[in-house]
């Protein structure tokens, strides 16, 4: 594996976990480097422990949007270096993968290693008591940082009408800041049109294991995994009608930064 992020190779013998969390963490590389990174390292670790049957291609998609959404504030070095640990038996109360990789099974992975990162801290520390503490972002410089990506990833592709990078982390952050509402209906709408792409998407593959999840959903209702990628199918459905009122409205690219920009700083 020679892929590298910035600090060191992360399958490299040298890699600690000091060095690994002091790498670049997922949420704040440029948002082309993101997926190529990150499918790189889920390949790494596929292999380092071994797993035979690999998640198709649906259900990597929904593992790499968890990984943006819930685990941005780690590092690509330190979601490797979980994985050799755990592979080495290092990490307390991991479960065996059992062939089944999937959301909930990284999270209990990462959590594992998240405890024992704040021990190796701790000691760290204590080693090395002059050492000055990173200096924390004021609440001016956390909101210049957010500022700068919405202008990157939102206001550009807006004025190219190109689709937004991570659509879906997108919506949610302007459903939060209020600059998207949408009614109890028009949620239960998109809802169902996602839930049609992603039927349509398993039969347009139309293999045996797709067919065999559409039956299963069928029967038994999406599960959790299923149900996440659902979910992120309509939070980009949402942003693109949202983008496409805008255009239609014929709201330009400065206003709706603007509006955005607005909405951050209240």
């Amino acid at each position: 594996m020679t892929s590298t992020t910035g600090v060191v190779k992360y399958d490299a013998p040298e890699l600690t976990v000091i060095t690994a969390a002091s790498a670049m963490k997922i949420r704040t590389l440029p948002p082309n480097h993101q997926d190529d990174r990150l499918t790189s390292c889920l390949q790494y670790v596929f292999r380092l422990i071994g797993l035979k049957k690999l998640p198709n291609e649906t259900d990597t998609v929904v593992l790499k949007e968890f990984i943006l959404t819930e685990w941005s504030h780690v590092t690509i070095e330190e979601i490797a270096m979980a994985f050799r640990m755990y592979a080495k038996q290092e990490l307390d109360d991991c479960p065996e993968s059992f062939q089944n990789f999937n959301t909930v099974y990284f999270s209990r992975i990462m959590q594992s290693y998240i405890r024992f990162r704040v021990k190796e801290f701790k000691l760290h520390n204590a080693l090395n008591p002059a050492r000055p503490k990173e200096k924390e972002a004021t609440d001016e410089e956390k909101l210049e940082k957010k500022k700068e990506y919405c202008k990157n990833c939102l206001i550009e592709s807006y004025k190219k009408s190109e689709p937004i990078f991570n659509g879906a982390w997108m919506f949610k952050s302007l459903e939060k800041i209020g600059v998207i509402k949408l009614t109890s209906d028009q949620k239960d709408g998109v809802l169902k049109r996602a839930q049609e792409v992603y039927a349509n998407q398993l039969k347009a593959k139309n293999t045996r294991e797709n067919a065999k999840t559409i039956k299963s959903i069928i029967a038994n209702g999406p599960n959790a995994d299923q149900k996440e990628a659902i979910k992120k199918i309509a939070r980009e459905i949402a942003l693109a009608d949202w983008l496409r009122e805008k255009k239609t409205k014929k709201v330009s690219a400065e206003d709706l930064e603007k509006e955005v920009m607005k909405a951050l700083e209240s």
